[in-house]
């Protein structure tokens, strides 16, 4: 009986082998038109990013123009890949491309990694040298929420003004607390203007304040990061994402 059932399972495999063998798939080039971008949606499992910089669309798009990808083939690249198709330390991003902010739209896929992506609900390797999974990680990784942290005299390690600003450290710690009934906005809502404040805290935090009419926009940076990753794309893109984790605020 169970030479049997082992008679049976090795018929089965040799069949998903030979079958694996034949079902070839071709290395093709991406088809997709995307010249014509000029907004991005891309969203992993936490939040949404509305994607408008022309740098970084235009490097996202070129990556994606550059693609040549091979259908995942249903068996053979299953053995082949299956513990590094899906990483539990990775998001998956799905994109959308647009002609405009409220146009059509051009295209939608999703970025699993550098290697592996879907079009359509299909499966796809991608056999060229890319750092598409990279600038999408690097974007989200500089999108997280930074809030206005708590700035007292004590921690304000040095402070520069400019323009027509005269301001005593109490004076700033005054109008700070103003400050942090700031709400949140995107980056591409700030302004910025020539009268500014700029705090740099015991721990590390970079708080810009910028006066514009009757609002004041403040910008606050930290936690720095170095990953292969952003390397990756400087040296490929130069600076089109920022090192820094930051947060954007507006007060009417």
């Amino acid at each position: 009986m169970i030479k049997r059932i082992l008679v049976i399972f090795g018929i089965i495999f040799m069949i998903f082998l030979i079958s694996g063998i034949i079902l070839k798939t071709e290395v093709e080039d991406l088809e997709e038109k995307f010249n014509e971008t000029c907004y991005i949606e891309a969203r992993d499992l936490m939040l949404k990013y509305e994607i408008t910089d022309k740098n970084l669309i235009n490097a996202i798009i070129q990556e994606l123009g550059c693609l040549k990808v091979k259908k995942r083939h249903p068996f053979k690249e299953f053995i082949s890949d299956s513990t590094t198709w899906i990483s539990p330390n990775k998001d998956a991003f799905r994109i959308k491309g647009y002609d405009s902010k409220n146009g059509n739209k051009l295209f939608e896929l999703t970025i699993r990694s550098n290697d592996y992506m879907e079009i359509d609900g299909d499966e796809y390797k991608i056999k060229t040298d890319t750092c598409i999974y990279d600038i999408l990680d690097c974007y989200a990784k500089t999108r997280c929420l930074v809030e206005l942290p708590i700035v007292e005299e004590d921690n304000i390690l040095e402070f520069s003004l400019q323009g027509e600003i005269e301001y005593s450290k109490d004076d700033i710690v005054k109008k700070y607390q103003e400050v942090r009934k700031s709400k949140i906005i995107t980056e591409e809502e700030f302004e910025y203007s020539d009268s500014y404040i700029s705090i740099k805290t015991s721990d590390e935090e970079f708080i810009d304040i910028y006066f514009v009419g009757d609002r004041i926009f403040t910008r606050c940076r930290k936690d720095k990061f170095d990953t292969e990753s952003l390397k990756k794309v400087k040296d490929k893109y130069g600076d089109i994402i920022s090192e820094w984790e930051t947060g954007y605020y507006v007060l009417n």
